[in-house]
């Protein structure tokens, strides 16, 4: 019995990881920045209503590369 709830539960998981997958690259698609924006951008609502990343003029000059 124990064996069937891990499969289930495994089965479960990697359908999951499938869709999140799925959705962020249609997002991607789309034009729409699927995530939180990196250090030094903003995440804005574009004139079409998209979901869109755009510089922060206060941390944007901080941003470094380590």
């Amino acid at each position: 019995m124990h064996g069937i709830k891990v499969l289930m539960a495994k089965t479960y998981i990697d359908n999951l990881s499938e869709e999140a997958r799925k959705g962020e690259m249609e997002k991607a698609e789309q034009g729409i920045w699927p995530t939180k924006a990196p250090l030094g951008h903003l995440n804005v609502t574009g004139s079409d209503g998209k979901k869109v990343i755009a510089p922060n003029a206060e941390l944007a000059p901080r941003g470094r590369l380590i």
